[in-house]
């Protein structure tokens, strides 16, 4: 039998308490992107309408693993949130990372067994229940992919399906093998848009890290025209200025020859799969361009091959449309979980 674990939960609040002295080693070995970086979690909390909380799982004196929740309860008044000890008193406990509905919101180091995920899990559940009192005994795991249903707790479940996320594995020397290998109609489409766009003297691409590039109101403003469109959530200024920050924050940008920005998106970094986390552009009736989104999905692509990649995370919108241009949809699930 193997050992077993000695579970201890450090609570953490971003705004106030200091980020801790292991907390970027922990995010190196675990290949974590921008999301988790510890200032980036204390402006989500600072911009969020509910108390937004840090778990450390520790195994011993070992940090192991980590849990992002939002403690949701009845809200009074709009505007800033009063500390968890003064917060609600009933609600529900949801684990979800801001930022993306594209990664989930708790992980642990990649050597801990499929039983030590539960231990740490199961442990971190009692534990909140605990803490917050008979009245928070529920939780919703967000983003839970098929692999982690057997490690979730609660004896009573629902699993409710929600969109996939689209993952394009790399499998191809250069952007020419990606295009080759799908359906001709796609990739007829694609060649003639990306030809238009190269032949358009007027717009100015651009691919490096995003401080370089864009500004953080530059961004906002191009998502809030596809909020509108697809009934996105916002990402406030603050968290995007953020992001921009962030050295793993890479932004594909498209200008005018007057500096006005036409399109824009921002890619996490890491390792293996980066995340291509949002785009925005203006729209043509206001002077944009057609197909700077396929030219910009076309040119992290290329950034991706280039550096040697696994893959690209494509998020979670238009599912079907990342289908046709080569993405696997895994399917991903909401929880929610009592007892």
């Amino acid at each position: 039998m193997g050992r077993r674990m000695t579970v201890e939960l450090e609570v953490l609040d971003p705004r106030h308490d200091p980020e801790p002295v292991y907390w970027r080693e922990l995010l190196a070995a675990s290949r974590r992107r921008a999301v988790w970086e510890y200032d980036q979690l204390g402006i989500a909390a600072w911009t969020a309408r509910s108390p937004l909380l840090l778990f450390v799982l520790h195994d011993g004196s070992a940090p192991v693993g980590a849990v992002c929740a939002t403690l949701l309860g009845p809200r009074r008044h709009r505007g800033s949130y009063a500390p968890p000890t003064g917060g609600p008193r009933v609600g529900v406990l949801q684990v979800a990372l801001p930022g993306t509905n594209a990664e989930r919101g708790w992980w642990f180091a990649d050597d801990l067994a499929p039983r030590d995920r539960r231990t740490l899990l199961t442990t971190y559940a009692g534990l909140m229940r605990r803490r917050l009192g008979r009245t928070w005994r529920g939780l919703v795991w967000r983003q839970a992919g098929a692999a982690d249903l057997p490690s979730l707790p609660g004896r009573v479940r629902l699993v409710h399906a929600v969109h996939p996320v689209a993952r394009l594995p790399i499998t191809w020397p250069n952007v020419e093998g990606w295009l080759g290998s799908l359906r001709p109609g796609r990739t007829g489409d694609l060649r003639r848009q990306l030809r238009q766009i190269t032949a358009d003297a007027t717009v100015l691409p651009a691919m490096g890290p995003a401080r370089e590039l864009v500004t953080a109101l530059e961004v906002a403003l191009l998502r809030r025209e596809n909020e509108l469109k697809y009934d996105a959530a916002p990402l406030p200024v603050p968290y995007i200025e953020g992001l921009i920050r962030q050295e793993g924050t890479l932004a594909v940008t498209y200008r005018d020859l007057t500096g006005r920005l036409l399109g824009v998106g921002l890619v996490l970094d890491h390792p293996g799969w980066p995340l291509y986390l949002t785009w925005g552009a203006l729209p043509v009736r206001r002077g944009g361009r057609r197909h700077l989104y396929f030219d910009g999905m076309t040119r992290v692509i290329g950034w991706a091959i280039g550096a040697g990649k696994a893959g690209v995370v494509l998020g979670k919108g238009k599912p079907e449309l990342k289908s046709d241009l080569g993405a696997e949809l895994l399917p991903t699930y909401a929880i929610a979980a009592a007892g």
